[in-house]
């Protein structure tokens, strides 16, 4: 009995956090409350690394957060992070219970942050429990394969993204017409994936999709 009692006790320490991710735009409130109340009380850390420049819009994105009802935020502003900013905010993501990315440049993200630390910290504390927001160019980070852009004949461009989901994301979805774009990822990814437009959102739990508002376009896996 204590040795099933243990067993599911660390089955729940380890469970991981939620995914929730919109199109962009304007975030939806509701999505705003689910997001905050999944993360209770608890220390939310904004990277807003996928802006040109996260150091005008961070403080911005924390008082939004707050005005929701977010009671302890903070915020790694710095656009090129020093190796202090990153071992400190390597603390802060490990007590962190959600993680808020907004829109912007993926690939801008990525390429500000070594890969390694991104993986001990972002995702190990995502895997560990930590909700992961993202919003537009954020949202399109959790897949295994991320769209990066288009080739002239609008088929996607994909490198590796953070891992924390199976699914291909695209995100301003029928603003872009990224249709085609979204397909052909998945062809490559050999993987399903959602288009969100802009009010669109969906919250991943476990590789499923758990909840949902808007037109969400749920494009199936390609047979093999």
């Amino acid at each position: 009995m204590i040795l099933v009692a243990a067993m599911v006790l660390l089955y729940h320490q380890s469970s991981p956090g939620q995914l929730y991710l919109t199109g962009g735009g304007k975030v939806p409130g509701e999505l705003y409350n689910k997001f905050i109340e999944a993360c209770g009380n608890g220390l939310i850390v904004v990277l807003p690394q996928t802006q040109a420049r996260p150091e005008k819009t961070g403080d911005a994105i924390v008082r939004e957060l707050k005005e929701h009802g977010a009671k302890e935020v903070s915020v790694l502003a710095s656009s090129k992070p020093s190796e202090f900013e990153l071992s400190t905010f390597a603390g802060r993501l490990a007590a962190a219970k959600g993680i808020w990315v907004p829109s912007g440049d993926p690939t801008l993200f990525l390429g500000r942050f070594r890969s390694d630390w991104l993986q001990v910290n972002l995702v190990d504390s995502v895997k560990k429990g930590a909700h992961f927001f993202g919003s537009g160019g954020g949202a399109m980070l959790p897949g295994a394969f991320m769209i990066t852009g288009q080739n002239s004949g609008g088929l996607a461009n994909t490198t590796a993204g953070l891992s924390l989901t199976p699914w291909v994301i695209d995100t301003y979805f029928r603003e872009r017409k990224r249709e085609k774009r979204l397909s052909s990822a998945c062809e490559i990814a050999k993987s399903a994936g959602i288009g969100l437009s802009e009010a669109d959102w969906v919250v991943i739990k476990g590789n499923e999709v758990v909840d949902r508002g808007g037109q969400p376009a749920l494009v199936p896996k390609p047979n093999s």
